[in-house]
Parts: C-alpha cells; sequence; structure tokens
C-alpha cells in the first residue's frame, strides 16, 4: 500500500510539493527554504530533522520509491547516481502529466546519458532536468569522490591538501545553497528549456583550486602525488542552459566554509639559524627572484608554444594525418593549460600593483586559444572515424560510435564557447565554420540515420544537372543502398530506364512534364520536376516502390558537381569498360564525349569502388565536401522521419521552400527562387549560364513593388541541336501580383496556360497568342511558370514585375524586411545584385553585413552559391 500524504491545509501553493531524495542533502535544504511557503511531503533515507509543521517526512525504504498519495503541484525527484531505476522515473513523470504537475529531475553529469535526457523530457511539457556539478556545503562534508569536498576533508582533518597528477584535472564546484536557489527558480520561476547545467560552464583545476584553500587558510600546507587520473568531461551535450553563466565567485563561497577544525601536524624540521644564516639568506633570496620570475616565463613560454602547435594545426587540419594532428592537439591544449595554471599566479603576484587590466586582456586571450586548442583536440578525435563512417566503411563498435557523437559534441561546444569569447576573429580554421553548424543541427540524427537503431535502406539519386530539372537534374541512374550500424551491406546501380518500365499503373506526371515533354505517364526518370527537392523525393520514392517494390526510408540527391568533386578526393578512376583516365578537370568533357552510353553509370562504379577501397582518403576532406556540397545543394537529403527531415530541411539540406518564419506586424517577408528546367531534352546546360538581379521598392503607401530579371546565356556553339528550350518557374511570396513579364525588353502578352491535356493533346490545337503562364501554390507560394527558347550563342533576359500582396502601415515606429534567396539545386554559382529602397522620409537603421547601405537604400553584389538571407531594418527620420 502506497503511504498517504493527503493535506487540506492551504498555504501558497494549494497542493503539497513532493521531494524526493535518497541521500537527502539536498531536499533537506529544499525543505527549509519551501517550510513557510507550501506543504511539503519529503522522501529520503534518513530523517532531516526539521520540526515545522509544513514537513511531512517519509522514509525511503526500498531500491526505489512509492509515490506518496495525493495530488502535487511540483515533483522534486533528486536521483543524483542515477539510482532510481527508469522504471520509477516513469512512474514520476507518469504522476507529474496525471497531476498537470511541474516535474524537475537532478541527476549527477557523471551519470547522465543523452538518451536519459531524450526520455525524460521528449513526452512531458513540464519538466525539466538539472545536471549536478561537485556540490559542497557551508557546515558538512559532502560526496568525498569529488575533489572539492576531499579538499575539505583533508583540511579538517589532516591541515594539508594533496594534489593527485600534474594538478591540471578539472572539477566544476557549485555550493550547495546556490544549487538550491536554481532549482527554485527553475521549478517556480519561467522555465526557459529542459536541460539547465547547475555548475559553472568552466571548470577549474586542482591546482587553482588548491590555491584558493590556500589564501583562505595562508597556513596550509600543499602537497603532490603521482598518481595517474582520468580527466572528466564537464560538457556532454551542445543544448541545454548554464545556471552560472556568468563568472561564478567560487572564491567567495569558499570562504564561507569553517575551516578552522585542524588537526595537529608537525612543522618539517629546519636547520637552526645560527649555523646557516647566511647561506639560508642567499638560498631565500634566490627562491625570491624565481618565485617572482617563474610564473612570468612559464605562462609566456607554454602560450607560444601552444600558438606554433595551433597555427599548424590550422595549415594542416585538412590534409594532415588525423592520428599525429591528435597527438600534436593534445600537446596544444596542454600547453594552453599550464599557461592558465601558471597566469593564476602570475595575477596573484603582480595583479596588486595596477595591471588588472592588462591581466584580464592575458587571460582572455589564454582562454580563447585554450578553447580553441579542446576544438581540434575533440575534433581530431572524432576524424580518425568519421572517414569510414561518412563512406560506409565502418567496422567498429556501436561504444565507439556513441564515443565518436560525444567528441563531436564537444568539438561543437568548444567551438561555440571560442566563438563567444571571440566573435570578430576565431582562432579555429574558419573553414570549418560550416561543419560545425551541419553537426550541431544534424548530430542528434546520426545513430538513426547510419542505421545503428536499426537498419536503413536508400535511395540515391544521381540527378545528371547537364540536364536541368526543378530539383537538380534527369534521373538517368539510381543506386538503392542499405547500411546498419555504420556499414554498407549492399549498394547497386541501376538504369532507370530498366525500371521505369516495370511500371503498370498509370501516374500523372506534372504539367510541364505532359505539355512540353509529352511524357503522359511519370517514371522515375523525370521524378525530379518539383521546384522543392523534399517534395520531389517522396515521388521519387513512390514510383521507386511502384516499380521495383523497394520501400526507402529516405532519399539522397547528387549532382555532376558533387561527382566531380568526389573525383578531387578519390583521385583518377577508369570506367568499367573503358580505357579513359577521368579525373575532376576533364571529367564534363569526357561525359559529353561519351553520352549516352552507359558511361556515367560505368564512371560511377569505379569511383565508389575505389572510394571503398582507399584507406588514404582525408576524413576531413570528405566532411568538407559533403559539408559544402550541402549548402550549395549539389548533395541533398529528404528522410521519411520526420524528426531527421526537420533536422536537414530547416538548414536548408533537403532543398525545402517550406518557410518557417514569422509573419508579424511590420515585417516583410519576401521570398525569391528562379528554377530552370531543359525541355529540350539535350545536355546544353553544360553551356549555360546566368546572372540575376532584383530591385525592392518601398512606395510611400506601403506597397512593396518589385522587379526581378534572369539573364541565361546558352554559349554553345551555332547548332540547330544547341537551342536551349527551358521552363522557367519563380517561386515569389504567395498572393503577389503579376504585373508584367518582359522578355529581351519585349512586354508579353500575359495568357493563361492551356492545362487540360484533353485540349493541348487534341490534334488541331492552336497555342494562343502569347505567354501562356501556369501559376499554382505550393508551400505558401507562388510558383509561375512558363517557357523561354534560347538560340545557340545568344542570351535572353526575363524580367518580372510584381507587388507583394503585404503593405506596411507607416503609421508603425520602425520596419523590417527579410529575403530568402532560394538557390536552385544543380546550378553552379552565379552573379547576384540586389537593391533595396525605401522613401526619403525614411532611414536604414541596420542591415544584414553583406549588404552595402546608406540612408535610404541598401545593395548587394556578388557570387551566390547557396541559399542567402538578406535583413534590414528602417524607421521614419
Amino acid at each position: 500500500m502506497s503511504h498517504s500524504a493527503l493535506f487540506t491545509t492551504e498555504k501558497k501553493y494549494e497542493r503539497p510539493i513532493l521531494i524526493v531524495d535518497k541521500k537527502g542533502l539536498i531536499g533537506r535544504a529544499l525543505c527549509e527554504k519551501l517550510k513557510n511557503e507550501s506543504l511539503v511531503v519529503f522522501v529520503s533515507r534518513e530523517n532531516p530533522g526539521i520540526e515545522h509543521e509544513n514537513i511531512v517526512h517519509i522514509p525511503f525504504t526500498k531500491s526505489f520509491p512509492t509515490i506518496p498519495d495525493n495530488s502535487y503541484s511540483h515533483i522534486i525527484l533528486i536521483d543524483e547516481g542515477l539510482e532510481v531505476s527508469k522504471r520509477a522515473i516513469d512512474s514520476f513523470l507518469k504522476k507529474a502529466k496525471q497531476d498537470n504537475s511541474f516535474i524537475f529531475i537532478g541527476v549527477g553529469r557523471d551519470d547522465l546519458t543523452e538518451r536519459f535526457i531524450f526520455d525524460a523530457t521528449s513526452n512531458y511539457e513540464k519538466v525539466a532536468v538539472g545536471v549536478f556539478g561537485d556540490i559542497f556545503a557551508q557546515a558538512q562534508v559532502l560526496d568525498k569522490s569529488s575533489y572539492v569536498n576531499k579538499f575539505i576533508f583533508d583540511v579538517k582533518t589532516l591541515g594539508r591538501i594533496t594534489i593527485p597528477g600534474d594538478g591540471t584535472l578539472e572539477e566544476y564546484p557549485v555550493y550547495l545553497g546556490d544549487v538550491v536557489d536554481k532549482i527554485l527558480e527553475i521549478c517556480f520561476g519561467k522555465q526557459e528549456d529542459k536541460v539547465y547545467y547547475l555548475f559553472p560552464r568552466f571548470g577549474v583545476t586542482l591546482l587553482t583550486l588548491a590555491s584558493i584553500f590556500k589564501r583562505a587558510k595562508p597556513d596550509l600546507r600543499i602537497d603532490f602525488e603521482k598518481k595517474k587520473i582520468k580527466q572528466k568531461d564537464g560538457h556532454f551535450f551542445a543544448n541545454g542552459t548554464y545556471s552560472f553563466d556568468g563568472k561564478y565567485e567560487l572564491e567567495e563561497r569558499i570562504k564561507k566554509i569553517d575551516l578552522s577544525n585542524i588537526g595537529s601536524f608537525s612543522q618539517p624540521e629546519g636547520t637552526s639559524q645560527t649555523k646557516t644564516k647566511a647561506p639560508l639568506f642567499l638560498i631565500s633570496f634566490t627562491f625570491l627572484v624565481t618565485l617572482i620570475l617563474l610564473p612570468v616565463v612559464s605562462t609566456a613560454s607554454f602560450f607560444f608554444i601552444g600558438q606554433k602547435l595551433q597555427m599548424y594545426l590550422n595549415n594542416n587540419i585538412s590534409t594532415g594525418n588525423t592520428s599525429t594532428l591528435n597527438k600534436i592537439s593534445f600537446l596544444s591544449l596542454k600547453s594552453f593549460e599550464f599557461s592558465s595554471d601558471s597566469f593564476f599566479l602570475l595575477d596573484q603576484e603582480i595583479g596588486p600593483f595596477g595591471f588588472s587590466q592588462n591581466l584580464s586582456k592575458l587571460n582572455t586571450e589564454i582562454s580563447t586559444w585554450k578553447a580553441a586548442a579542446k576544438t581540434y583536440y575533440y575534433l581530431t578525435q572524432s576524424l580518425n572515424n568519421l572517414g569510414p563512417l561518412l563512406t560506409g566503411k565502418w567496422a567498429n563498435s556501436t561504444s565507439e560510435f556513441s564515443n565518436t557523437i560525444l567528441n563531436l559534441k564537444n568539438t561543437i561546444y568548444y567551438y561555440n564557447t571560442e566563438k563567444d569569447i571571440n566573435p570578430q576573429d576565431q582562432l579555429v580554421d574558419k573553414s570549418l565554420a560550416d561543419a560545425m553548424s551541419v553537426l550541431s543541427s544534424t548530430l542528434d540524427t546520426w545513430p538513426d540515420v547510419f542505421g545503428f537503431n536499426g537498419q536503413k535502406t536508400y535511395l540515391v539519386l544521381f540527378e545528371d544537372n547537364s540536364i536541368l530539372r526543378p530539383s537538380g537534374g534527369v534521373i538517368n541512374y539510381y543506386a538503392v543502398v542499405n547500411i546498419d550500424k555504420g556499414r554498407i551491406t549492399g549498394a547497386n546501380i541501376y538504369d532507370t530506364s530498366s525500371s521505369d518500365a516495370n511500371l503498370k499503373a498509370r501516374i500523372e506526371p506534372p504539367f510541364p512534364v505532359r505539355r512540353y515533354l509529352s511524357e503522359d505517364n511519370w517514371s522515375l526518370k523525370e521524378s525530379s520536376f518539383n521546384v522543392d527537392f523534399s517534395k520531389a523525393a517522396v515521388a521519387s520514392a513512390t514510383l521507386l516502390n511502384s516499380e521495383e517494390q523497394t520501400v526507402v526510408d529516405g532519399v539522397i540527391g547528387m549532382d555532376l558537381y558533387f561527382v566531380k568533386d568526389l573525383l578531387k578526393i578519390s583521385g583518377p578512376v577508369t570506367p568499367v569498360n573503358s580505357a579513359d583516365i577521368v579525373n575532376s578537370d576533364n571529367f564534363f568533357s569526357m561525359l559529353e564525349r561519351n553520352q549516352p552510353q552507359g558511361y556515367l553509370k560505368d564512371l560511377l562504379t569505379a569511383l565508389f569502388t575505389k572510394l571503398s577501397k582507399e584507406t588514404n582518403i582525408s576524413p576531413t576532406q570528405v566532411l568538407q565536401l559533403m559539408v559544402s556540397s550541402m549548402y550549395q545543394k549539389h548533395l541533398m537529403f529528404a528522410f521519411n522521419n520526420e524528426n531527421q527531415e526537420a533536422a536537414f530541411a530547416l538548414n536548408g539540406f533537403s532543398s525545402s521552400i517550406v518557410d518557417n518564419r514569422q509573419q508579424q506586424d511590420g515585417t516583410i517577408n519576401d521570398f525569391t527562387g528562379i528554377s530552370e528546367a531543359n525541355i529540350g531534352r539535350n545536355n546544353i546546360n553544360l553551356y549555360t549560364t546566368r546572372a540575376v538581379s532584383q530591385r525592392v521598392m518601398i512606395s510611400t503607401n506601403g506597397a512593396v513593388l518589385e522587379s526581378l530579371t534572369l539573364t541565361v546565356k546558352n554559349n554553345a556553339g551555332n547548332n540547330p541541336d544547341n537551342f536551349y528550350q527551358t521552363y522557367l518557374n519563380f517561386i515569389l511570396p504567395s498572393s503577389s501580383t503579376l504585373d508584367s513579364v518582359y522578355i529581351n525588353e519585349q512586354d508579353q502578352k500575359i495568357v493563361q496556360a492551356i492545362t487540360d491535356p484533353s485540349v493541348y493533346e487534341a490534334k488541331n490545337f492552336s497555342p494562343p497568342q502569347g505567354l501562356e503562364v501556369y501559376t499554382r501554390s505550393q508551400d505558401g507560394k507562388d510558383v509561375i511558370g512558363f517557357p523561354v527558347n534560347i538560340a545557340p550563342g545568344q542570351s535572353s533576359r526575363v524580367t518580372l514585375n510584381y507587388t507583394l500582396s503585404q503593405k506596411l502601415n507607416l503609421l508603425q515606429p520602425e520596419f523590417s524586411y527579410s529575403l530568402k534567396l532560394f538557390k536552385q539545386p544543380g546550378v553552379d554559382s552565379y552573379p547576384y545584385s540586389f537593391s533595396f529602397e525605401i522613401p526619403d522620409t525614411y532611414k536604414i537603421t541596420q542591415a544584414s553585413n553583406q549588404l552595402i547601405n546608406t540612408s535610404s537604400s541598401a545593395g548587394f553584389s556578388g557570387e551566390v552559391d547557396e541559399d542567402e538571407n538578406l535583413n534590414i531594418s528602417f524607421s521614419p527620420k
């Protein structure tokens, strides 16, 4: 039978608060704080000894506690060592849902797992997990497994501190009273997160910690013992809020502790002063000079060594041997740690003499370099495994994969730490910035993506963007790849024509496919006819299942630019059934010369065979190629799993046109995308180039007027077969008004496109006079399409003039304009110019870094190779 804890007395909180803490130390402190606020049911191993009418103690007598009967406003479960089983925690979460109460779960950082955080926080909104550091208290010695408490115990009983190893081990001490205050703030204040780290963001070394005790007790003796100790890392996850994010006044907390109860100890025996007076004076003087100079020399020396090692890492991170780089990063990190410890002594020596400001700058610089060194240390540890993982050759254990993920999360943490300290000029190689962004946004999905939670099957589309399609290129070949625990267990390349021949059912193709390609049935080959790759991927997967009865977990799209860059990493390859030597420089010319003889399939087979066997490929190069290709949309991903799809789509890696920006008063959310589809069935896109210009004007009545121009040049030779017949799609904000279309400066007569097959496929059909424009809605956007023909050696200039449906109320005090420029997959970089103009009575107050702005206008001119976001704020003068 459950214990009863039913009360009726009304306090500040109408329902009682349940606190469960087997050890009882944190729970008792919470009871002291809450006893005058509410009725508290306290479950612990020992009676807290608090005599108060609002505290009811229930003994913790079993392996895990039974929840006392009642309806609670808050449940606080302290489970530092995760001694309470998962079944018990589930019962507490179930109870919280039943009572609609807030639940706080406190756990120790050494026992924390990512799985635990996910299980505890994913299924209930009113929950928070607090992660404890090394807690110490004023009146009692707590857990002596942490060095801060061991030091307190040794000071009280022995009068000395013994530091293990070299003193560089880091701990994260935090005062019990501060922890209790933060728990109450989380439980009864405004909850802004689900995971809270209840210890300082930055740890202290044992040498620093001992020095703090030394200042509190000047006669304290400090010894060292040779002992191998393992460094504990306090940062496991990229997400969560540090409750003590600023400078934590640890020394002030240590001073609160009563260190007076020190046992007797003998002083070291010394030689009599009468016999050694002169030598002792000289020894003391020499020691004093050395003591003054040593911190200066050691701080500067170790800092200099660390810098040199770090510069080597910057220059070789992309191509160097990962094992060697890891050793160098370890030495670099240790150099900065030694420099940091020496700086502490330097600060104590000369800080009081007016050098505080200069020392503060030096300390910041050391901390910055130290964070950069930790970034490289964890990154190089991860790189050894990333190569086999990213190329499907993983042969290590699941636990090794978990360690790789952990190291990558630590890499992200310290990269962001250095970025926060030094945002203007980061020390970590800038080429890693995009990689850090991709890792931050997708790392949590890796266990599922790489088949560590069950085998995954992926459809890989080889999109031939020499014949452009809206989501990349025509699909002549595809592969079905099976991945189990990071290893590719099956992969074969197929011809889409063979699979399309198996399609028995009839599936209506998109309008441009049927009208301009004369295909009355949709096929896998032409499934990339959607401006949104994630939508096109669904079509490809559906058609594959209809043709081959193969169900896939996701779709990966890669175009010829990605294959070309892979050849830079793999080196030259010889296609199957050929004597050619193909490299990244001659790739396109060889492909053109051998089309359409299955040459690409033979080349891909040879390339991926070489990659699967090659052992000297740099994992950093593989990672950086994948990252840059993801941003430039030469490599794209779409998944069935909603969480995986969201992680990739929200960062642009699924080339989705879904827009998650919030619509607010005084804000214009603009969207511009241009998509070409080669409907001439030739590989003319090897010879086409393009440029885009856009002009945005805010009129005096608040209307947003825009002019968007695409210039496409056909650089092919003068041959009748080299006409570029393209179907253009312009992706604009919903309900935009198309005012006019100009082609080569000629105003076009706009007519509604004939989309009924029974009409345009009729024997005597004659197209209407004018430009047939087909407008459709998709994901909150207007997609406006029409065909354009461009002769060999000629350019075509297409201009759309339109008005957005949004209109600004110019009586408001401030406004903002946000443009998302959507780049088409399969297209190389192109010039883009942008201008933004507002009435003279307004002024621009803020603009994105890439914009050059004056008081009443802003502009951009440059190459675009990925999606761009431009933001401008303006207000009345």
